[in-house]
């Protein structure tokens, strides 16, 4: 009885000795995260209201529209193939996420009033812009309500019509994130959970290996649009405005768009099915939609990586302008 009682002891202590060691972990690697997120952006006054951006690249300018759960710094991540192949990109906060006030526009039209803003702010008079996921109305309607001042519209796997989550409820991460939106501890584990079971999946799947692990600009897209799922907290007004606005949002005049567009989709898509970027094909006059297939989903822009940005670069480079890049 004594040698039970010594080891219910022991592993108690190893228990709580861990959990102690996760919740600092945690703690610290939430503040290191709130740090990184207030030095790397600007909060700037515009005639919408304040907009949170970060501007990263020269040449012309490329506006990135975030999706659903991030900010800024996923515009960031997704946009760095762009500066690096000579474009300005012109990273947002949408409204409700990080230091962007909802009340700067909660609506999609009222964010793509706000995209024409900051780029009043910044002196920028014509523009690209990308959206991507959420992100895709008021991408859309940007390019719908300023089309003199948007150069070309690329539409990366976003909703373009009245959209609810039940088919995508079915995906394992949708209903992970879903569940752990709410709580920063949840996510951080969820992320983090990922990030250990990547070196794993690596070895039992070759692809993977190939196309996330082993490749630099993949991997560092990849931990980027990870780090900016956190904290959670920060951009809980904007997921849960979104979800709203999306579930309940009235048609946009897509065929009213005159601006030369691209639509990009990962046909095994889970959480926006295909079938949106095949309705925005459709209905936008001379949009040219691409498809990828070979297992590519919601992040098909990782995955197949060199399919993607040179086909997006080149499309950028006939509309905005020859970077030379």
């Amino acid at each position: 009885m004594r040698k039970k009682n010594q080891l219910t002891y022991l592993f108690a202590t190893v228990a709580g000795a861990a959990t102690a060691a996760t919740a600092v972990q945690y703690l610290i690697q939430k503040r290191e995260a709130e740090a990184r997120l207030r030095v790397g952006s600007a909060l700037i006054e515009t005639t919408r209201g304040p907009v949170e951006c970060a501007v990263i690249g020269s040449g012309p300018a490329v506006l990135v529209s975030h999706g659903s759960l991030g900010g800024y710094d996923q515009g960031l991540a997704i946009g760095r193939p762009l500066a690096d192949a000579g474009f300005t990109v012109v990273a947002v906060s949408r409204t409700g996420y990080l230091r962007t006030p909802l009340y700067t526009g909660p609506t999609p039209e009222a964010q793509a009033d706000a995209h024409a803003a900051i780029l009043d702010a910044l002196g920028i008079e014509h523009a690209a812009i990308l959206g991507a996921s959420g992100g895709g109305p008021s991408a859309a309607l940007f390019a719908l309500r300023h089309p003199e001042r948007c150069k070309a519209l690329i539409m990366m796997c976003t909703v373009s019509q009245r959209f609810t989550p039940s088919t995508a409820q079915a995906s394992p991460i949708f209903s992970a994130i879903i569940s752990a939106m709410r709580s920063d501890f949840a996510i951080w584990s969820l992320l983090s959970s990922v990030r250990l079971a990547l070196p794993l999946l690596g070895a039992l799947n070759p692809e993977i290996q190939k196309r996330v692990i082993d490749d630099p600009a993949r991997r560092r897209m990849f931990e980027g649009v990870l780090r900016s799922m956190f904290p959670v907290s920060t951009r809980q007004i904007g997921l849960e405005n979104d979800l709203l606005r999306i579930g309940h949002m009235r048609p946009i005049p897509l065929d009213q768009v005159a601006t030369p567009t691209l639509v990009l989709h990962g046909q095994h898509d889970s959480l926006v099915p295909v079938v949106q970027a095949e309705y925005t094909a459709a209905h936008i006059p001379g949009a040219q939609l691409i498809t990828f297939g070979d297992g590519a989903d919601h992040g098909f822009f990782i995955s197949h990586y060199d399919e993607v940005w040179p086909q997006a670069i080149a499309f950028l480079r006939r509309h905005v302008g020859n970077t030379g890049a």
